[in-house]
């Protein structure tokens, strides 16, 4: 049984393309199906390709105290790659 839900990891695929600009301890912005966004920060980066997806595993870590994020939800994120706003993956 899951006890705490806070800090919870979340899991994304970026694609290969984009891995050049993702690093360790980036800020990421998740967005859950309902609720405010809520912010994380990148804990690990994979080593390896998913060779069906072209996908790299990403592992971020979260603050969830109001208990919004659930184990097995479909979130969106944007991980934050440069000081514009508009600069994201």
């Amino acid at each position: 049984s899951i006890v705490n839900l806070s800090p919870i990891w979340v899991s994304l695929n970026v694609n290969q393309e984009q891995l050049h600009q993702i690093k360790i301890g980036q800020t990421v912005s998740i967005k859950p199906p309902s609720g405010n966004p809520i912010t994380g920060k990148i804990s690990s980066v994979a080593a390896v390709v998913d060779p069906e997806e072209r996908t790299v595993h990403v592992r971020v870590i979260a603050e969830n105290t109001a208990g919004i994020l659930r184990p097995q939800m479909f979130v969106t994120a944007r991980i934050a790659t440069g000081q514009q706003l508009a600069a994201s993956v």
